[in-house]
Formats: structure tokens, sequence, C-alpha cells
């Protein structure tokens, strides 16, 4: 344990600074919801909602809380390079930040008590337009300016929540968590004018979000080498508190408002062929059923999430060595956005790879993937992203409150 301190205190401080990663597609909705699970999620597309063992627990899946005698933990950072282009111009940006952090206690029994964090989307971005401008003039003519727009925003949706799980039977296992979701989007908006009398005016708006939810997870595991998963998060409608301020005018709150998290239902199975194990999950959120109150200019689709992943597991012979000790992990995966984008759905296809490195002998694992992502096109959405990531997690277990006897 004490070996393994100083490496979580490294992935948990190196993420601390920046906890969003960065989009052109950012400015639409409250966000792009960005990868915010393990490495080995990662590594396996998402894939691994049934998966429940000494080691591992799916945070999207509340039945995998379930207590194995051990506690369980898990953080990580990610790093990636994106390269952005639309019809004009590309760019290039390097992002690092925290995605999660999770800890497992057995309490009693098969039950199990989790304690989690998440960051969910990513509003940062920064974009300068140039745009002509008709002003009345006192004659009464409109006279035409050239502007210079810049728009910056920052922040994003978090959530921090509780779960709990246990075993209904040998085969059945359930859960359910709660959530308390956070956060704040900022959009400051500049004109300069580059002629005439006009310099500069603004407006800044901030919104800050507040909400409680909940969800629910059966896995279904008929023997050691099968599972299936349903798992469900209920609509949460979240309260929008709006300040907005104009320069050179007044600052004000404006009234609450409500913005809902709709319906979201995933579906997982697993099956292991000896060494060899191929997982699937597929995720449907209606965002198009929701109810908003902001940003109701902006067009919503529904998310939609497949991924299939597949990972050949350790040799499991004593004194085995080297190469025969790590596990592999693959995986590809398909998402369209709850956003649209040049009238179009926002989708995404991924490829990943990754490994699992056991260490602290055995007892805990150092987590690696790999992955590159093609998000949207010039011809469909204005603008496309191609997105290389590497992402670091440990994931740990620990008996503690155990009395450990001394020989005499």
């Amino acid at each position: 344990m004490r070996r393994l301190i100083p490496l979580l205190a490294g992935v948990l401080l190196a993420g601390v600074g920046a906890s969003h990663a960065t989009s052109i597609f950012s400015p639409l909705g409250i966000g792009v919801w960005h990868r915010n699970e393990t490495a080995y999620s990662a590594a396996v597309a998402g894939a691994n909602v049934t998966v429940s063992d000494s080691v591992y627990f799916s945070l999207n899946n509340p039945a995998s809380w379930r207590s194995h005698g051990l506690t369980r933990y898990t953080a990580g950072m990610v790093s990636d390079k994106t390269r952005a282009e639309d019809t004009s111009s590309d760019d290039v940006a390097d992002n690092l930040w925290f995605p999660s952090a999770a800890i497992a206690l057995p309490i009693y029994k098969s039950v199990g008590l989790g304690l989690m964090y998440q960051s969910l989307t990513d509003y940062d971005y920064l974009v300068f337009r140039r745009e002509t401008y008709k002003i009345q003039e006192p004659i009464d003519t409109l006279a035409p300016y050239d502007v210079l727009k810049r728009i910056q925003g920052n922040g994003g949706l978090s959530r921090a929540g509780v779960r709990v799980a246990m075993s209904l039977s040998a085969a059945v296992h359930a859960g359910v968590g709660f959530d308390y979701y956070f956060g704040e989007i900022e959009q400051l908006t500049t004109l300069q004018f580059l002629q005439g009398s006009y310099l500069r005016s603004g407006r800044f708006v901030r919104h800050e979000f507040s909400g409680i939810g909940s969800s629910a997870g059966v896995t279904f595991a008929p023997d050691s080498a099968t599972a299936l998963a349903i798992t469900a998060r209920v609509p949460t409608v979240l309260t929008v508190s709006t300040h907005l301020t104009i320069e050179g005018g007044d600052s004000t709150n404006l009234a609450d408002s409500e913005y809902e998290l709709p319906l979201s239902v995933t579906l997982a199975g697993r099956r292991d062929f000896g060494r060899m194990r191929v997982m699937a999950r597929g995720t449907m959120e209606m965002w198009e059923e929701a109810t908003r109150e902001i940003d109701r200019s902006q067009r919503y689709s529904n998310r939609i999430e497949l991924g299939a992943g597949a990972e050949r597991l350790p040799l499991r012979v004593p004194l085995v060595s080297g190469w025969e000790e790590l596990t592999y992990r693959a995986g590809v995966r398909y998402l369209q956005e709850y956003v649209e984008a040049g009238g179009n759905p926002l989708e995404t296809y991924g490829a990943s790879l990754g490994c699992g490195i056991p260490i602290a002998g055995g007892r805990s694992m150092l987590d690696l993937a790999f992955w590159l992502d093609l998000r949207g096109s010039i011809d469909g959405n204005g603008a496309r992203e191609r997105i290389f990531g590497v992402q670091l997690s440990v994931s740990a277990t620990e008996r503690w409150f155990t009395r450990r006897s001394r020989r005499r």
C-alpha cells in the first residue's frame, strides 16, 4: 500500500489544474461529454459495464459496486492532442484533465458502499469571428461596420455520487446510485469595432447548475463466463441560476430556470472464451424528449453510444512472468452526440488499445489506454476533429480494518 501512495498522489495532482478538455464543438449545448471513466474502460470502448471483481468495477453500473471483501479505489488522468479544422483554418490543442475518482467499500457480506466523482462535460473554447454589422447613424441611415467578435467559454458539468450494491442471489446483483450534479458554464462575448467611433462592447453570461439524480443497475451472471447488465438513469431536472453582465451597463441575476438530463438506458453483455473475453454495450439517452429553458435555439438529438471490446486475460499459473502477466485490450466505438452541428448529428468513430500491468504483488493494476477518435465532418458539420489520447489510471485494492495477528 505504501508504494502506491506516491503514484496515486501524482495522478491526482497532475489532473487538479485541468478538469476539462477542449473541443471545437464545446460551444454547443452545455458542452461536449468527454471520456470520464477509467483507462480500463477507455481501452475496451466503455464495454466493461458487467465487470465486477476484486480489482475492477464500472463507474456507470451501480450493481458492480457490490462487495468482494476488499476496499477498491481508482483514479486517473487523461492527456490528448486534438487537431480541429473547418473550411478556413485548423488548430491543435494539447489537453490534460482529471476524469474521475472512486472508492468502493465492503460493508456487510455482499453489501458494498461507494463514493465517486466524475467530470462530465467540457465547455472550454475561444473563437474569433470577423463580421459586418449595420448600425443606425444619426442621419437615419444604416452604416456598415467591421467587427471582430471574440467569444470565450469556460466550465462544464460534474457529479459526485453515492452507490449502494448487493447480491440478491448467486447470479443476480443490483445497485442504486444517487448523484449531486453541479457546475457552471460561462460565456464572454466581446465586440471590437474596427472603424468609426465605436470602441468595445461586451456581454458576460454565467449559468450555474445544480440538482440531484438517481440511477439503478442489475447484473445477471448465470456462470463465471457470462454476464448481462441493464442500467438506467432517471430523468434529472437541474436548477439553473443565470447571471448577466453587460459592459458599461447593468449586472443582474435572472430568474432561475430548468435544464433536464434525460432518461438514459444501457444494455451490456460479456462472454469469456478461455483467456479471451469479449464484451459489448449500447446506450440511449432521450435528449429529444428532454425539457430545457436555456439553449432553446440549439437542436438536440438522442445520444447513442455503441461500444465493443475484447481483452486477453493473463495466464493464471504459478511462477508466470514477463508478457504473460499483462492483460491486453482493444475496442471500437460509435457515438452520436446529443447536439447537432451544421444541421446534422455530430458523430464520432473511435478505436482504442490498452493493457493492464499488475503491481503491488498482483493485488492492484496500472492501466494504460491509447485511442483515436474522429469527430464530425467538414461536409456534414462544418468542422471535424482528430483526437489522439493517452489515459493512465490505477485500480488498487486493500484489506482495511483487519487486525493482523502477530506470531510470538
